[in-house]
């Protein structure tokens, strides 16, 4: 689902930062 897609993103942007 595009909600559980934006969550993974959202987790690598977090482990970038």
């Amino acid at each position: 689902e595009e909600k559980d897609a934006i969550r993974s993103l959202d987790l690598l942007y977090r482990r970038v930062e």
